[in-house]
């Protein structure tokens, strides 16, 4: 039987499993980055062949299973970087990759600055919804990982 005291404060309850944002068309996003990675150019786009890489593992693997290098997060930390208007399907691949541990690991020891740039990105005037929605899938998947909850 349960008292009347005080509860103990509790942030998200990480006992049972939450939901996430897992199953994704890859060749989809694989499309509108390579569209915006082309019109970025020198501007701030990436190298084509390790994106389309970095993808064709993770479609192959799942993202939770993929082998992700160092060069491979600091890829999405770049992506992460794009101009508002071409970010949405930067964070659906970020949505993909945080489930990985080993980008959860990143997320965790680089402080998540590339996330919070990207997500203050998102929500800045004007709010594009294909971000605010992909943003929010992305949150979730964060709030999933046991490494990032309390």
């Amino acid at each position: 039987e349960r008292g009347f005291g005080p509860r103990p404060l509790m942030y998200v309850p990480h006992s049972a499993a939450l939901l996430t944002f897992e199953s994704a068309q890859y060749d989809a996003i694989a499309k509108k980055l390579t569209e915006f990675n082309t019109l970025l150019g020198a501007q701030g786009g990436v190298d084509q062949a390790a994106l389309d890489d970095l993808i064709l593992r993770l479609k192959t693997a799942g993202a939770a299973a993929a082998a992700l290098s160092p060069p491979d997060l600091a890829l999405v930390d770049h992506l992460l970087s794009w101009p508002a208007d071409r970010l949405f399907p930067a964070l659906d691949l970020f949505r993909l990759v945080i489930l990985n541990p080993i980008a959860a690991t990143h997320l965790v020891t680089t402080g998540g600055r590339a996330l919070h740039l990207a997500l203050a990105a998102a929500a800045a005037p004007p709010q594009l919804a294909p971000n605010l929605l992909t943003g929010l899938r992305l949150l979730v998947n964060c709030a999933a990982l046991p490494i990032v909850g309390p």
